[in-house]
């Protein structure tokens, strides 16, 4: 290609004949590089016909790098729809970049200090619950409350189990800790019918889990937050279904929902669209997804903006379900 560009296919008329010569040898030493030419100049014409001809002539004035050329043509754009949003709205026109940053600061400012205000009541809240100081008469086994976790702490082996620590201190462990975060069946194994009460459940990718497998996380909460995506094939079982019998038409009637997610839909009706997504940073990876797959009538759909960290920083996502208490 290089070989091409240098020798100047464009400009052999008017050449004398000795130049002439020169100049279709170095073509005939380059005649490999003659199909990927052919090529970008096919997409070339595309580009022209689409209206890009003078930048792409701008860009060979200049001699602008090829790998620089997507991302100036993407601020070119950006600038032109920001210059049509002006136009468009009159309250907008009238505002400069001066003023929407000291607004976007201003804003940015007072969200951080309701979260810190947040932060300070909830920890304000759970600082009153003071454990219970239990029991530490009798055998050691009979202990309970902050008695028996005083005794488990400075342990290096031979612990108690977890279902009889939850069991005969749970009040004591949610006033310390009163986010319980673990999976249905973890839930069922550790802690006994009825024994410990959560004022909020939040079940993630419930288009995962089976209703009967969330059913003993819904009996010990008072609010619950379902959450999960439709789009997704939810739990099959097909390998371990039992045989319908055939209604009177000769046809199968399938009653049951194959996830919470679909459950919670048909029972509670109160259903809220995803408007933010903590999926990238940047909001054309996700563009494509927004457009034309899961959320076509959700075009408002914007990332949250995030500072540069880390991948080691990145949010990391759980399929368990979070028991939440004492908010």
């Amino acid at each position: 290609m290089r070989g091409f560009m240098r020798s100047g296919v464009c400009d052999l008329v008017g050449l004398l004949p000795n130049s002439l010569v020169e100049r279709l040898d170095l073509l005939i030493a380059h005649r490999a590089e003659l199909a990927d030419f052919l090529a970008i100049r096919a997409h070339r014409r595309e580009l022209d016909d689409a209206g890009l001809g003078d930048l792409l002539a701008c860009s060979d004035r200049i001699v602008l790098a090829p790998d620089r050329l997507p991302a100036l043509f993407e601020t070119l754009v950006a600038q032109g729809q920001a210059d049509l949003a002006r136009r468009a709205s009159p309250e907008f026109g009238r505002q400069n970049g001066a003023t929407l940053e000291a607004l976007r600061r201003r804003f940015a400012e007072r969200d951080r200090a309701k979260i810190n205000s947040d932060r300070s009541v909830v920890t304000a809240s759970l600082l009153q619950n003071v454990p219970a100081s239990g029991s530490d008469a009798g055998p050691r086994s009979g202990w309970t409350g902050m008695a028996l976790l005083r005794n488990e702490f400075p342990k290096q082996r031979r612990f108690a189990p977890v279902r009889g620590l939850l069991s005969r201190a749970g009040g004591s462990i949610q006033s310390l800790k009163p986010c319980f975060m673990m999976s249905p069946l973890s839930l069922a194994k550790f802690a006994k019918p009825g024994q410990l009460k959560f004022d909020i459940l939040v079940v993630d990718e419930a288009s995962q889990m089976k209703p009967e497998e969330a059913l003993g996380a819904l009996l010990r909460a008072r609010q619950v937050v379902v959450v999960g995506d439709a789009k997704q094939l939810p739990p099959t079982d097909v390998f371990n279904r039992s045989v319908v019998a055939a209604n009177a038409d000769g046809d199968f009637e399938d009653i049951d929902d194959e996830s919470i997610l679909e459950a919670c839909e048909k029972t509670f009706r109160q259903v809220r669209p995803l408007k933010w997504h903590y999926r990238s940073r940047c909001e054309s990876l996700i563009a494509l997804m927004i457009g034309f797959v899961r959320f076509r009538n959700f075009r408002d759909l914007a990332p949250i903006p995030w500072k540069r960290t880390s991948i080691s920083q990145g949010f990391a996502r759980s399929s368990s379900v979070s028991m939440m208490g004492a908010f």
